[in-house]
């Protein structure tokens, strides 16, 4: 029962006869105490007092506390299962302390739970001093603890920090302003470094990634290093700059606040879209989710017509092969000069539309999935021919049945075209 309980108290010296004028003697509940807080306080720092939780306190005045080997001290009652007790004011030096509490001074319940005294943090040095929300800043200093409630704080925005050793944690920023903002450490959540002893941490725009060019890349076998562009803004000069790619991280650097170079290795890529990270020392500036788009180099098989005449007029090619992809620059190389886009119909065919000719040779066409030419398949030839012309025709009429036979002389005809005449609309 968590309630008292008042019974009467009578006086016998044979066993049989009992006083009348009895007294009262109350029961009261065995204290259980579960928890404290703060469990870590700082030395030499004035904490007025501590919260212990538990069950059965009572409302009386004659609730106590005890720190260790001090005096016992009035309890203040909170509720039935908390009680505040006060501490010394002059604070206590480092160590750990037992905890009493009882409802009498005379019936002390030790807690299990001791509380920890330590020096204040200290913070010497953070890295980086800059950055945006997000990101992973480490603090080196003194006096950290393995706590659930060690914190940083960042102008007025806390949050829990990653312990590493005594001298060493790691916090997340939290959003905050642009602007300098103070940082501060703490074990408890409740003491943070002296104000004379803080740091300072610059938030800046955060950096964005938008988009890579080229952004589709062809699988090839071999140490294959390909560099890339990353379109984004607000990118500031580093000398420690990296991209990785499915783990392997390589060179990069910032070109401009909006440009930023990788040479990320495509011999062992996974088929498929892929994540570019991007990180300055170990802080990541971002993540170009699916930025990279793998896919296996493109094989030429057939065009058809493997031939056109030089007319000066553009000419429509179909291409087949594998492993055509679709995108805004899949596209068909003439040589080494003329690049146009390509036409997907399928992962097995193309269409290209060749410039104009105007005069006659011998075209290599290639394929690229992503317009450069780091993703060119091996080329067809595609042959260009004289323009055929008539000069004259023998006999020059017939009969409307049909069936005559003609002769035609004239220039550049070639038997590789497939020759065939046409009679008006026919």
């Amino acid at each position: 029962d968590s309630a008292s309980t008042p019974v009467p108290l009578s006086i016998s010296s044979n066993g049989k006869d009992f006083t009348e004028d009895m007294t009262v003697f109350t029961y009261t509940p065995s204290i259980k105490l579960t928890s404290i807080s703060p469990k870590v306080i700082p030395a030499a720092k004035s904490v007025e007092s501590i919260s212990v939780f538990g069950q059965n306190f009572l409302n009386t005045a004659s609730l106590s506390c005890k720190v260790s080997t001090g005096g016992v001290v009035p309890g203040i009652f909170i509720t039935s299962q908390e009680v505040s007790c006060p501490l010394a004011e002059s604070g206590l030096e480092p160590g750990e302390y037992d905890i009493y509490v009882g409802n009498t001074a005379s019936e002390l319940t030790l807690s299990e739970v001791k509380i920890k005294v330590t020096k204040l943090p200290t913070v010497g040095k953070v890295s980086p001093t800059s950055g945006s929300h997000g990101s992973i800043i480490k603090m080196t200093g003194s006096n950290y603890l393995p706590s659930s409630l060690l914190s940083c704080r960042f102008g007025t925005q806390i949050v829990s920090a990653h312990y590493i050793d005594a001298n060493t944690l790691e916090c997340i920023t939290p959003y905050n302003n642009v602007g300098v903002h103070s940082i501060s450490v703490s074990n408890n959540k409740v003491d943070w470094v002296d104000e004379d002893e803080e740091v300072v941490f610059e938030y800046v725009e955060k950096a964005e990634l938008v988009s890579a060019t080229p952004h589709i890349l062809t699988r090839k076998a071999g140490n294959v290093v390909t560099k890339i562009t990353v379109q984004g803004h607000n990118f500031e000069a580093t000398s420690d700059l990296t991209c990785e790619l499915l783990g392997v991280k390589s060179s990069a650097k910032v070109v401009d606040d909006s440009q930023i170079e990788c040479n990320v290795a495509n011999s062992n890529a996974k088929l498929g879209p892929q994540t570019l990270k991007i990180y300055d020392a170990e802080t990541k500036i971002g993540d170009l989710v699916d930025g990279l788009f793998f896919v296996d180099p493109v094989v030429l098989t057939s065009l058809s017509p493997s031939t056109i005449v030089s007319s000066g007029k553009p000419s429509t090619v179909a291409v087949y092969g594998r492993n055509f992809h679709m995108s805004k620059n899949l596209k068909c190389h003439f040589g080494d000069v003329h690049a146009v886009a390509a036409t997907y119909i399928s992962d097995g065919v193309v269409e290209c539309v060749a410039p104009g000719y105007s005069v006659a040779g011998s075209i290599e066409l290639r394929i690229s999935n992503d317009g450069e030419n780091s993703s060119l398949s091996s080329g067809l030839t595609l042959n260009v021919l004289k323009l055929a012309t008539a000069l004259s025709i023998s006999p020059s009429s017939g009969p409307s049945e049909g069936g005559t036979v003609v002769q035609v002389t004239g220039e550049n005809f070639d038997k590789i075209l497939g020759l065939r005449c046409t009679f008006g609309d026919g």
